[in-house]
């Protein structure tokens, strides 16, 4: 499945091990390659998904990624990957970060991915990104939610003293 399939595209060959009962892991940020590869999991063995597969990553993107394995956290992939900021978001997106930030929602990992996208001119290292407001991932943050709702309260009153 790496190289060209030729005749048949690679999502018929995809779907083909699907039905044949071959596992296939998703794209993991520590564990997948330029290459799909076989890895051994507590079921028994399966196929991991490469980064080729990610729309619109470029090969020098790809081996970078691959060189820096492995991350400790997206703020280590932010700094040392490089990636774009469409790579980082699809990356999160499709749950190529799940395994590195266990115990955190999707929302949460795209979250985080936002808040470093947002910043304008990247840092040489996590210590220089303490001064861009640095803080830990959040993990369904009450906080935020409590603040959403206080908002949604203004605008609520603001319409209605339009009407």
């Amino acid at each position: 499945m790496t190289h060209d399939p030729g005749m048949y595209p690679r999502r018929l060959l995809i779907a083909e091990a699907r039905r044949l009962g071959v596992k296939l892991l998703p794209i993991d940020i520590n564990k997948s390659s330029n290459e799909f590869h076989v890895e051994k999991t507590s079921d028994g063995t399966a196929i991991r998904m490469s980064f080729v597969d990610l729309k619109s990553i470029s090969e020098t993107e790809i081996n970078r990624f691959i060189e820096h394995q492995p991350y400790s956290s997206l703020t280590d992939f932010y700094l040392r990957g490089k990636p774009s900021r469409r790579t980082f978001e699809r990356l999160a997106l499709i749950g190529a970060f799940d395994e590195l930030a266990k115990g955190s929602t999707r929302g949460d990992i795209l979250e985080r991915v936002k808040e470093l996208n947002a910043i304008k001119v990247r840092p040489d290292s996590e210590n220089d990104l303490f001064a861009y407001g640095n803080e830990p991932m959040p993990k369904g943050n009450p906080e935020l939610l409590t603040a959403m709702s206080r908002c949604l309260k203004v605008i609520r009153n603001q319409v209605m003293q339009r009407r």
